[in-house]
């Protein structure tokens, strides 16, 4: 699997869902298929994913890290990712998501600020959870060396 996310095309003249950029496609589907059914070692074939979550209610902020630190992250922009805060019946509804953007970053962790949760706490986080979720090539967060973007994904009930 690879995603495309950022590989968005509505101005295709064979509808939105089939793209022009088939080459981003395929060559982010070639590096997975090699290292899984070809044996090939040392590619490094996924984006960025999140392996830790750490909130400091007093700075109002959400630290997120990538691959247990091993992957260096570039970070293009500041949107995408969402909180859901305590006090809210669930945070499986679209309804009780903040945006939470991104404050700071370091090698392989992204800083977001959650202050939209008020004087309650994070209990959620998501990130790209949209049809859409970002312009072509312009996603929050990449690889550094391979330019593979972060999938989308949402964690929620505590941390």
């Amino acid at each position: 699997m690879a995603t495309a996310v950022d590989l968005p095309d509505f101005e295709s003249p064979y509808t939105p869902v089939h793209p022009r950029f088939k080459q981003d496609i395929a060559s982010r589907l070639i590096l997975p298929a090699l290292a899984v059914a070809y044996h090939k070692t040392g590619l490094d074939y996924e984006g960025p994913f999140p392996s830790s979550y750490t909130v400091d209610n007093a700075a109002e902020t959400l630290t997120i890290e990538f691959n247990n630190g091993k992957t260096p992250i570039e970070v293009r922009n500041n949107h995408g990712y969402e909180v859901c805060c305590y006090g809210h019946k669930s945070c499986q509804s679209y309804d009780h998501w903040e945006e939470a953007p991104i404050v700071s970053h370091h090698t392989a962790s992204v800083t977001l600020s959650t202050s939209g949760c008020g004087n309650s706490h994070p209990a959620g986080v998501r990130y790209l959870w949209y049809e859409t979720p970002c312009p072509l090539r312009s996603c929050a967060v990449y690889g550094r060396d391979n330019d593979l973007p972060a999938p989308p994904f949402k964690k929620y009930d505590g941390f």
